[in-house]
This record gives C-alpha cells, structure tokens and sequence, in this order.
C-alpha cells in the first residue's frame, strides 16, 4: 500500500495522464484576514478540472476557462461620518460551471444548500462598492454602486458544458470577457433610514432609489435601457 493513495492529487494525475480524463480534480480556498478597525480582507477561489499534467510541467495554461474568483475587502473606520465601506470584485470564467448538458449548471454547484462561488452567470463579472453612515442615532444612510459585466455567446452559455465531440474546448487560452460585444450593468443605490422611538413601540421608515443602466441588453448590439427604481418600506417593532 502507497502512501500516496492519500493524497488526491496523485490518483488524479494518473487518471489523466492514462485516460485524459480532466474532470476529476477541483480545488477551493477561502482565506479570510482580520485587521484592525474591525477591517476584514477575504477571498473565495475555485478551480475546476484541473490539468495536472500541464502543473507537474509548469504550464499553467489551461485552467483559465474553469475558475471563479470572489475578493472582498471592508472596514469600519474611527470616523464621525463614515460608519462602514466595502468593496468586493468577482469574476466567473466561461467554463467555471460547466459539468455535464444540463440546465443551469452554475445552479448546481452548491455545498449544503451554500452555493460555490459567485452566483453569475458564466462569463461575467462584478464590482460593487458600498459605504455607510449614521449622521444621527435615529438616521442611517447607505449608498453604493455596482457594474457587471457580461460576455458572449462563446463559452458562455449556461448549456455549453465544454465538449466538443469528445474533445475538451476548455482548456486553451483564456476568452474571458475577449468578446467584440460585451453587456453592461451599471447600478447606482441610495437609501436612508428612519427609527423613531415611541417606547415601547419603534416605528422604521425607509426610503431608497436606484439608477439602473443596461447597455446591450440580452448581448444584443445596440439595445439600450435605463430605470428609475424607487421603494419605499416601513416596519414596526415592539
């Protein structure tokens, strides 16, 4: 008995290696770091059908297609105006979800009902940025921003799980977001809330508007919109 049947990876490299066989090696991390001013800086990183034998070459050009990647960063600074900001970014690759020709692969991926990785759709990624504040006890206010971007039709269908008769077709060079025609998301939020104290009774009252710009909507060139989102809430707690 080898010691090396407890190790993954080596079972793993002879498969490929014996029977092409990619689609047995999948690796995730989620290191989180804490820093002062209650500031926290994490990450949330997986790569799927990892080709070991292009590793053990040091060619690493082959996982491009099959990853996602979720960074975040937040801090609550010692100052009177600004309570909170955080900023997170997160990218999925084409074939990141890719499995067998299935509905909604990237759906499936998912580990006691959590889901792995950031819920966009293949292709695609995601910057939000997110500040708040309390200029009085009774008053908070929360503004952020976020864009998306998204590409296609290549590799990036929710149906395309990445074999062409037999043959893999994710693993060569990134195409990534290299399409001519990309869409867009831009979304820029407000809101303010309310809690007025009739003791034993607090009333909140919550007002918010969202701009919403979509540029090539559907992947298609050309097809343009903007929204107006205004929503209004109000809870009573006791």
């Amino acid at each position: 008995l080898s010691l090396t049947y407890f190790l993954p990876v080596f079972p793993s490299l002879y498969t490929q290696m014996q029977l092409e066989d990619y689609d047995n090696a999948f690796v995730g991390a989620a290191p989180r770091i804490k820093l002062p001013y209650e500031s926290l800086v994490s990450a949330v990183v997986y790569i799927d059908d990892i080709n070991l034998t292009k590793i053990r070459r040091l060619d690493f050009n082959s996982d491009q297609n099959k990853m996602s990647v979720e960074l975040e960063a937040s801090v609550s600074p010692p100052l009177p105006i600004l309570t909170f900001l955080g900023a997170r970014y997160r990218i999925v690759t084409p074939y990141m979800y890719a499995h067998h020709p299935s509905a909604m692969d990237y759906l499936q991926y998912t580990h006691d009902g959590r889901h792995l990785g950031p819920l966009l759709h293949p292709n695609s990624d995601e910057f939000f940025v997110n500040a708040q504040t309390f200029p009085a006890e009774w008053l908070g206010l929360d503004l952020s921003f976020r864009r998306v971007r998204h590409g296609g039709p290549d590799g990036s269908s929710v149906w395309d799980h990445g074999l062409i008769d037999g043959t893999f077709v994710f693993t060569g060079p990134s195409t990534f977001l290299k399409q001519d025609l990309l869409e867009h998301l831009l979304q820029a939020r407000a809101s303010v809330e309310a809690h007025i104290d009739f003791s034993p009774v607090e009333l909140k009252i919550g007002l918010a508007y969202t701009y919403e710009q979509v540029i090539n909507r559907d992947l298609v060139r050309g097809a343009n919109d903007q929204a107006h989102l205004i929503e209004v809430s109000t809870a009573i707690r006791y």
